[in-house]
């Protein structure tokens, strides 16, 4: 039961992701700003971790068997320090643009760090990485737990500051946009360090990705702002 729900919950919330990040995506081809290409881009890959599990998922219904560790580690992981560059990117385009070759540079530089290590142990030990202590659970080496905490800080930390900074501003639409940017990062975080750290109980399990769903919606409506979803807000705060 718990594998199945672990399984089935990541895949859903996969799949929502990768919709709604499409979806900002496509806002290019509308609006002519690179932006939207990059944070779609990115809000795909905040899913990745979880890919993994969703492709096992179904490989288990119709083959009967689960990815190979080598293949289940780069498929998930070795690809998400471009989705957060995409971020990145797209958060010193908007809040640092004079700053944005250095931060660039100093997040390449640790990257390659990565990718390099990474890449060296997935073929000569990869156990150094992390063992599959049961079908979807990994237990990590610290040196990994470090890497993947490095960039999951990073993602949020700038994240966080770009919703405050559009919280501030004099115009409803922006700060509104801001609020929920803001508590799609909250949820992620909760939902991501309960499960890193807390004991994944059938409950547990399906709490979290039913949180780290609500932050998928949340950023989407946050990012794009609907036209019903900004009415029905700010006629709220005018009542």
């Amino acid at each position: 039961m718990h594998d199945l729900l672990q399984g089935s919950f990541s895949l859903i919330y996969v799949v929502i992701s990768y919709i709604l990040g499409v979806l900002i995506l496509l806002k290019y081809f509308k609006f002519k700003t690179r932006d939207y290409i990059f944070v779609g881009l990115a809000w795909m890959g905040i899913s990745n971790p979880w890919i993994g599990d969703a492709i096992s998922f179904l490989m288990i219904i119709f083959i009967g068997s689960t990815l190979n560790p080598l293949i289940y580690f780069i498929v998930a992981y070795a690809i998400i320090p471009f989705f957060i560059l995409c971020w990145l990117i797209a958060f010193t385009d908007l809040l640092y643009p004079n700053k944005q070759k250095l931060l660039l540079i100093l997040y390449l530089i640790f990257t390659a760090i990565f990718e390099i290590h990474f890449f060296y142990l997935l073929y000569t030990d990869i156990s150094s990485i992390g063992v599959f202590v049961g079908i979807f659970r990994i237990r990590w080496s610290l040196l990994m737990e470090i890497y993947f905490s490095l960039f999951i800080l990073t993602a949020i930390i700038s994240g966080i500051l770009f919703a405050q900074v559009s919280i501030k501003s004099h115009n409803p639409e922006v700060s509104l946009k801001g609020k929920l940017i803001l508590a799609a990062f909250i949820s992620f975080t909760a939902a991501a360090v309960t499960e890193a750290f807390g004991h994944l109980d059938p409950l547990t399990v399906v709490l979290t990705r039913i949180i780290l769903i609500s932050s998928s919606i949340e950023f989407y409506l946050g990012f794009i702002l609907p036209r019903r979803i900004r009415d029905f807000f700010l006629k709220e705060e005018k009542a």
